[in-house]
């Protein structure tokens, strides 16, 4: 990851849609909706990961305080193949988002991973360059990128991907995204001006290179000897 946020933990508790986390907002779809309720279970998102934490701007949760999201933020891949999922997609758009990667050293580099004929469970196998971001393109026919610098002049304040992680072990990475479809002027001050980042919802994870998987089984088939002679 590169960007000037961190991950940082929350809990159910903090589940109040007053902007805290960043994410952390009303839904138009329903109420508790928010991609902080489905990444719990409340939602509609299978396979839900519970409260992981998320990237961004400092949060305390004793104060329910902070979490700003941050506004860049791109991945460095080292080379590794990425699984994408596509888990859930709640949007009038459903139809027309398409996500991709991009080179960061070449934001023009872009290339397609979902369209928006894509329906939930939908998955693809890629292999991005070594410093690559996310980006949606909408319904609105607008561009929004993980560096939502490279956005339209308007939304470059607006992060449209809030990022969470349920694993951190190299090579064996795990990411969540939801992914907000809206511009700030589409939202009209709606779902707390920035969006409910449930439109799409994501997961990302690093797929473990051969060598790693060989010293996995290595450290099983050790264990189990060991425990085979204790019992003996």
């Amino acid at each position: 990851m590169f960007g000037s946020g961190t991950f940082q933990p929350w809990s159910v508790a903090d589940l109040d849609e007053d902007g805290s986390p960043h994410w952390d907002r009303p839904s138009n779809d329903a109420p508790n909706a928010n991609i902080g309720y489905q990444l719990i279970g409340s939602g509609m998102l299978s396979d839900a990961p519970g409260s992981i934490s998320f990237y961004g701007e400092p949060f305390e949760s004793g104060r329910d305080a902070g979490g700003e999201e941050t506004v860049d933020f791109y991945f460095e891949s080292a080379g590794s193949k990425l699984a994408f999922e596509l888990n859930l997609e709640v949007s009038a758009f459903s139809d027309i988002n398409a996500v991709g990667w991009y080179d960061v050293d070449r934001p023009g580099d872009m290339n397609l991973l979902i369209e928006g004929s894509a329906d939930s469970g939908h998955s693809i196998v890629f292999q991005p360059s070594a410093a690559f971001g996310l980006y949606l393109v909408s319904g609105d026919g607008q561009t929004y990128f993980t560096e939502s610098s490279l956005n339209p002049i308007r939304e470059q304040s607006h992060q449209h991907f809030s990022l969470f992680s349920e694993s951190e072990q190299p090579g064996h990475e795990i990411y969540w995204l939801g992914v907000e479809d809206l511009s700030v002027s589409q939202l009209n001050q709606n779902e707390g001006g920035r969006g409910d980042y449930n439109d799409l919802v994501i997961r990302l994870q690093t797929i473990p290179e051969p060598s790693t998987w060989a010293l996995v089984l290595l450290s099983l088939i050790v264990t189990q000897r060991s425990l085979s002679r204790r019992s003996s």
